[in-house]
């Protein structure tokens, strides 16, 4: 029977107050459960692919086009489906460098998932990872992390640098370890560095602020830890962790470095994203 004729035969205000009442109540109930499907269902599995070019000063022609894809707070064993989107996604891209900056796993039980994903997502000449608060909370100890991402075919720096040569020209790597749980070394920030194209990477972007000037510095710095702030409630500001530097997401320029905060692959605490889709950052290198 429909709502419409749920009428008296002789309707009272009251009677047409109840009507309206109970119209209100259907429709908020539709709404919320509209709002509960994007934000446990759309929203939290859903993987945005967002693209950038960064302008490189003095870079070389063999190196323009080089491309880099940035994982960032999976948060493994959990969130499955985003991290297989997120997979498929930069299996298409096919990209030259992959990068994940730390909140891979949240427990131990999840480096198996996070193995298989990163066999699955190298980059044609590396593929790096660093440590996250939660892998630092939860016992998932750099050594584990090691074994694990190795057999994967990925490479674990924390506080370290690396070179990687593509077309002739070195393209360099330098990851601290995360600022909020880790013991990230901030003189590497001090080390100078001949490569022509330098990239550098934490897991929480307040680290930034910390570092000290960079003889030479990196065309571009990638953190994440912030999730976007999740589940962004219209009229409020976003709930960020701390370690967020006054970051939320995209792109910052502290101390004039050029640092993008990516809002994240995964879920952490409550499994749902609103207003804040996820992401799967990619970069493309260009000559300035």
């Amino acid at each position: 029977m429909s709502i419409v004729g749920m009428t008296t035969p002789d309707p009272s205000a009251r009677g047409r107050w109840t009507r309206r009442a109970f119209l209100g109540a259907g429709v908020g109930a539709l709404g919320g459960a509209a709002i509960t499907y994007d934000a446990f269902v759309l929203e939290a599995h859903a993987v945005l692919v967002s693209r950038h070019e960064v302008r490189v000063p003095g870079l070389p022609e063999a190196l323009d086009g080089v491309t880099l894809v940035h994982f960032t707070d999976t948060h493994l064993p959990a969130n499955a489906t985003a991290a297989r989107n997120a997979h498929d996604a930069a299996r298409a891209i096919a990209p030259d460098l992959v990068l994940f900056t730390g909140d891979i796993v949240e427990y131990p039980r999840g480096l198996p998932a996070a193995r298989e994903l990163m066999e699955g997502t190298r980059g044609r000449f590396g593929t790096f990872a660093l440590l996250g608060n939660w892998e630092h909370s939860s016992g998932v100890t750099a050594e584990l992390a090691e074994q694990a991402y190795g057999r994967a075919g990925c490479e674990l720096l924390v506080n370290r640098r690396q070179s990687v040569r593509i077309r002739d020209h070195d393209v360099e790597i330098r990851m601290f370890d995360d600022f909020v749980k880790g013991a990230p070394n901030l003189q590497l920030a001090e080390v100078p560095s001949t490569a022509p194209l330098r990239i550098w990477a934490t897991h929480a972007p307040g680290l930034v602020a910390e570092l000290p000037a960079a003889p030479t510095p990196p065309a571009l710095m990638l953190a994440g830890h912030t999730h976007g702030g999740q589940i962004r409630l219209p009229l409020l500001p976003p709930v960020l962790p701390i370690g967020s530097g006054g970051c939320t997401a995209g792109w910052y320029a502290p101390g004039g470095l050029p640092l993008y905060v990516s809002r994240g692959v995964g879920t952490t605490d409550i499994r749902a994203r609103f207003r804040c889709p996820a992401e799967l950052p990619v970069f493309t290198f260009r000559r300035a």
